[in-house]
């Protein structure tokens, strides 16, 4: 059975098309995906990695090397200790705060 030029060329558009919506659906999904749980909770890296509640000047954690969510909570990683966030109920703990070396405390007083 051989198909017509005609057949084949409207079979290809059709193809074509649905490969298009495909492509734009899921270049969508990635782009307007949020990492965690809350929809309104995002992390920009832009702004030396800044993990915040709707609007960038409701920050929740700053300085952010990594993170990762499990069950409801944000777990993580700045310059200045860990972390962790529970989306459920807006409770935040701070888990191992590094504090800066008493020198720089000694040095910047010597000025």
């Amino acid at each position: 059975m051989r198909i017509g030029k005609n057949s084949k060329k409207w079979f290809e558009r059709i193809v074509l098309s649905c490969l298009i919506v495909v492509g734009i659906i899921f270049g969508g999904w990635l782009f307007f995906t949020t990492n965690f749980l809350h929809p309104f909770i995002h992390y920009l890296d832009l702004r030396g990695g800044i993990i915040y509640y709707k609007e960038p000047t409701n920050i929740i954690a700053s300085n952010v090397l990594g993170f990762d969510e499990v069950r409801g909570k944000i777990y993580y990683i700045t310059t200045n200790g860990i972390g962790v966030y529970n989306e459920l109920n807006n409770d935040h703990v701070f888990i191992l705060h590094k504090e800066p070396p008493n020198e720089i405390f000694r040095n910047s007083w010597n000025l």
